[in-house]
């Protein structure tokens, strides 16, 4: 249990972070959320915070259930130095290409780095070469384009009350992949030159 927790840290504070923002509600939606106008001015921290914002307990809850499924699943790749970097990277690139791509003014929830932490991971064990790996990478990319192209608002907007954001959902996970297709060819340089 203690290695779990040496491993996992990073991710308990993000958790503990949306946690934060669920208990202070709207007031912290309204200084934390990203907001694309406000985006390259003064709170740039609405770049990260925007990621740990969530309309209420079940958005909340939603996002906690989908951060536990993606570290049982990698859980071999979750450390807490990978975990660190990706959250600040994951969130900023996510943001950034929110602000070109994203047509709402707000976004809160941690869905899009969901996707983009799933992206990474599932690119990290291609090097495996299981066919899970690949029956997974295939569910997400089929979930990304079911998103864009055939979704219809329903129950999940019901219960967190708020619009689902399926753009962001493929802007993390594209983010996710580029950053893990990064990770490995700076690892297998690091190798080369060691060598």
């Amino acid at each position: 249990m203690r290695v779990l927790l040496l491993k996992i840290w990073p991710l308990c504070l993000i958790a503990g972070a949306a946690a934060i923002g669920v208990y202070f509600g709207e007031t912290f939606i309204q200084q934390f959320a990203f907001h694309k106008s406000l985006a390259f001015h003064f709170p740039f921290y609405q770049l990260i915070t925007g990621h740990l914002s969530h309309a209420n307990l079940n958005h909340y809850l939603l996002n906690m259930g989908g951060l536990i499924a993606i570290v049982a699943l990698f859980y071999e790749y979750v450390n807490a130095k990978n975990q660190c970097v990706l959250f600040v990277a994951g969130t900023l690139s996510i943001s950034i290409a929110m602000y070109w791509l994203y047509p709402k003014e707000i976004y809160v929830g941690l869905s899009a780095y969901l996707h983009f932490l799933f992206a990474w991971a599932v690119i990290q064990d291609l090097q495996t070469k299981r066919i899970s790996t690949y029956l997974l990478m295939s569910g997400l990319i089929a979930k990304v384009v079911y998103e864009l192209g055939f979704y219809q608002p329903g129950s999940t907007e019901a219960l967190i009350q708020m619009d689902v954001a399926t753009e962001t959902h493929a802007i993390g996970a594209f983010c996710g992949a580029v950053a893990g297709i990064i990770h490995i060819w700076i690892r297998r340089k690091k190798s080369a030159s060691s060598t």
